[in-house]
């Protein structure tokens, strides 16, 4: 006779999903479906099957409507992952193989994991008092099957730009298209910045259309080019190129063109842990043109590579608080010595 080997249910955690549902932290439905899986698996239960199909559908229905596809929501389980795997680009009719077997490949396992929990999940049909349960081994596989299921549909999620008109991820205070959004708004203000004030309370533009006008929101994003308003990301460049020499708070730092210039985004920490954006403009650093060293002419990218690879080190200490204040020594005693010389 066949002996399984034990499976140390006691410190069973889904602990990829719970780390990617994190996008969806407000989810009390979600953390519901988690906890029971991993209570029932605790209990030898096959209603952790049951809770792990929930949690497959779930995810896709929350992914389908975040992407504005609309969906029959009495679907099956295989209807709705063929679907949210299709608004990814990946079905059994692409041209390219490797697609096609990717989805075969999910499609195949839904079907095992739906075919086993409809022969032994004890909530989906009644069962004979008699009715045995799944081995340990194939109710802990189907399970971690699962869970690998819904974070690759969660990652594929999240590494794409939302649609912006379904999400429901909270405003963004710090996204620099945000910037360009505020730049296009038209609005009456007595303030100096682009922001309402109510009772002492400061809004954005962006973040009133964002909040209560999606559509208007949308429009304004249709009206920009973020490929050549906002650069990729510089700090890493930086960090490499200047070892040792960044502040350490620093989260970020881009090129962001708005209608006034170009500016420089730095996003950083503060010690009791909330972050600051600072919005810096280059218009002070003279150069080839017209005046300016960063021109509006270029791309975000293009002025990013220029800062990258010709602003030096004493320009950069002497315009922007990026180093330390030891790496700022170090370079201005090189510089005066350089000069003496």
């Amino acid at each position: 006779m066949e002996v399984e080997n034990p499976i140390n249910i006691d410190i069973f955690h889904l602990s990829l999903a719970r780390d990617v549902l994190d996008v969806w932290p407000e989810s009390e439905h979600l953390q519901e479906l988690i906890n029971t899986v991993e209570a029932e698996i605790k209990n030898n239960s096959d209603k952790a099957i049951d809770a792990a199909k929930c949690l497959v559908e779930s995810v896709c229905k929350t992914i389908l409507t975040e992407r504005g596809v609309e969906f029959d929501a009495e679907s099956k389980v295989q209807g709705l992952l063929k679907m949210t795997l299709k608004t990814f680009g990946i079905e059994k009719s692409s041209g390219d193989h490797s697609i096609r077997d990717i989805a075969t490949g999910f499609e195949t396992a839904i079907n095992g994991i739906a075919h086993i929990r409809n022969n032994y999940g004890p909530l989906s049909h009644g069962r004979d008092a008699y009715h045995q349960k799944v081995r340990d081994t194939i109710r802990y596989s189907i399970v971690r099957s699962v869970e690998m299921m819904a974070v690759q549909l969660i990652e594929l999620h999240i590494s794409r730009e939302p649609s912006w008109k379904y999400t429901r991820k909270p405003f963004d205070n710090y996204n620099p298209i945000n910037l360009l959004v505020d730049d296009l708004t038209e609005i009456v203000t007595d303030t100096e910045d682009a922001s309402c004030v109510v009772n002492g309370i400061p809004f954005r533009p962006s973040q009133i259309l964002y909040d209560l006008d999606r559509d208007s929101y949308v429009e304004m994003l249709l009206q920009i080019d973020s490929a050549t308003c906002i650069s990729d990301e510089m700090l890493s460049l930086l960090a490499d190129k200047y070892p040792g020499c960044m502040k350490s708070n620093i989260l970020s730092i881009k090129f962001v063109h708005l209608s006034n210039g170009v500016h420089l985004c730095k996003l950083y920490s503060l010690p009791n842990g909330p972050v600051e954006m600072d919005i810096e403009g280059t218009d002070f650093i003279g150069g080839p043109y017209d005046g300016l060293l960063f021109s509006p002419d270029f791309t975000a990218q293009q002025n990013a590579d220029k800062f990258i690879n010709d602003f030096d080190t004493y320009s950069i200490i002497n315009c922007f608080d990026f180093f330390t204040d030891e790496a700022c020594q170090i370079i201005a005693s090189e510089h005066e010595k350089g000069v003496k010389e």
